[in-house]
């Protein structure tokens, strides 16, 4: 059994995100250590990647679906 995920405030994750701030100074500021933000930010980069992968696949129905559908007019 592993350890407990430390809990991060994203919103304040994402707006230092958002000015640029490196991030040795972000896991400073959010009470973590550097590896464990950086493993937490290649975290929600992998599950964004999954939600873009799902939308890319959503959106390619719904031009096949329009195809479709001006094929027949």
């Amino acid at each position: 059994m592993g350890r407990q995920q430390v809990s991060i405030d994203m919103s304040k994750l994402l707006e230092m995100a958002d000015n640029q701030i490196p991030q040795k100074e972000m896991a400073a500021t959010l009470g973590v250590s550097a590896p464990t933000l950086r493993d937490r930010i290649a975290e929600l980069r992998s599950q964004q990647g999954i939600i873009l992968e799902s939308k890319e696949v959503e959106n390619l129905r719904v031009i096949k679906l329009k195809e479709k559908v001006l094929s027949r007019l």
